[in-house]
């Protein structure tokens, strides 16, 4: 018996050459580069949308908007230059895994153009601040009863009056008020009455505080949590929630739409 001592060839499948292997390579990457140019000019007019309707009021204190205009520039510009890159690179001599973006980078970058796209934008209400609400608060800082007109004073203007050091809540008795908040019930509270609040940013959303003042008025059963009011009326010291604090006597309670700016800046 004669034995077939010639070598065995192996038979090589088109997806097994060097050259499918690099064409598989080159297509991942152009992907990759694809997706991470949409997201960059995504971030790009999702912020100059926002900026065009006024809704960055939602989100942050508008002391910091110049911020939004910085990030509109740097996604544009790296969203350009991905562009560019797309189109002349040669994805065949790239011999790095690391000079190509990686696919868990590219989905931390869309997460907030994704939440952002999909949850509509909208001020934070009562559900937000209840659990936080101050009813008298040094933590903005103070303001002198003499240096703005009391007609002219919101209710962070209020609360802040309200916290001087030193002064007893019967102080303010018989202070006319007029201001604009929404609507804050709860069954705790005493029959007929209410807080209007107003939220108050210091920064962005994350750091929202709460910040309310007690109204008594005979149809104060009847307002919806979260509705918008305009408020006119005289302060009188009481008792409201253990604490003895000014509350406002309404005269008048007139609903109004949401303000163009929902949020306070301290």
């Amino acid at each position: 018996m004669q034995l077939d001592i010639r070598p065995q060839q192996t038979q090589i499948t088109p997806n097994d050459t060097p050259q499918a292997a690099n064409r598989a390579d080159d297509d991942n990457g152009r992907w990759m580069e694809t997706v991470k140019a949409g997201v960059l000019l995504g971030l790009c007019g999702y912020f100059v949308y926002n900026i065009a309707f006024g809704d960055l009021a939602n989100y942050i204190n508008l002391r910091f908007m110049w911020l939004t205009y910085v990030a509109v520039a740097l996604f544009g510009l790296l969203g350009i230059i991905s562009v560019i890159s797309l189109l002349r690179r040669d994805y065949n001599n790239v011999t790095s895994d690391h000079t190509l973006i990686r696919w868990d980078v590219i989905l931390i970058m869309a997460l907030p153009l994704l939440f952002g796209t999909l949850v509509p934008s909208q001020p934070l209400g009562a559900s937000a601040v209840r659990d936080n609400l101050n009813f008298q608060t040094a933590s903005f800082g103070v303001v002198q009863v003499a240096e703005k007109d009391p007609l002219d004073r919101n209710a962070l203007d209020w609360v802040r009056t309200f916290a001087q050091p030193g002064i007893h809540p019967s102080t303010f008795d018989g202070l006319e008020a007029d201001f604009v908040g929404f609507i804050i019930s709860d069954p705790t509270y005493p029959p007929g009455h209410v807080v209007v609040a107003r939220s108050v940013v210091r920064c962005c959303v994350v750091d929202i505080e709460g910040i309310g003042i007690p109204m008594a008025w005979a149809g104060a059963d009847d307002l919806r949590e979260d509705t918008w009011v305009r408020v006119r009326g005289v302060f009188e010291a009481g008792t409201f929630m253990d604490q003895r604090t000014p509350i406002l006597q309404a005269t008048d309670v007139e609903i109004v739409p949401q303000p163009d700016r929902p949020y306070l800046y301290p």
